[in-house]
């Protein structure tokens, strides 16, 4: 009997983590060149990996209009940003002058802006509970 309480104790704590609150993170990228070059898209889950470009998870789009959606699904609960550009010259790297100022389309979810460098986490930062969220982001030249 002991075992069969333990058992069920076991599964409905296994079963609380795995409806832990996921959900999912949509962004709408504007101003894309068709056919311009593969866009990459990186999301990141804190400040400290945003600031220090270890995203958390990427996707690769090869876009055919000048408007993409991509999705980063069944995420936990949290705050999350987004950085893409669209790699032109095909070598996976964000151009840049000597200056630090990108050659190619970039830009960050809830089209924050980039003033001397990347927006501060907090300004690109998107809300997450359960559900879909959305948020745009509209490259720069």
């Amino acid at each position: 009997m002991h075992k069969k309480r333990l058992g069920l104790a076991a599964l409905m704590l296994v079963g609380g983590f795995s409806s832990a609150s996921a959900g999912d993170l949509c962004v709408t990228i504007r101003k894309v060149i068709p056919q311009g070059g593969t866009l990459m898209v990186a999301l990141y889950d804190s400040a400290q990996s945003y600031k220090a470009e270890k995203y958390m998870m990427g996707q690769q789009v090869a876009p055919s209009t000048k408007e993409v959606n991509t999705c980063f699904k069944d995420l936990p609960s949290g705050n999350y940003a987004i950085a893409a550009f669209q790699d032109i010259n095909g070598n996976g790297v964000l151009e840049k002058t000597l200056f630090g100022e990108p050659t190619e389309p970039y830009g960050f979810s809830r089209d924050a802006r980039a003033l001397f460098g990347p927006p501060d986490f907090d300004n690109a930062a998107v809300s997450l509970g359960t559900g879909r969220v959305d948020t745009v982001l509209t490259l720069k030249n």
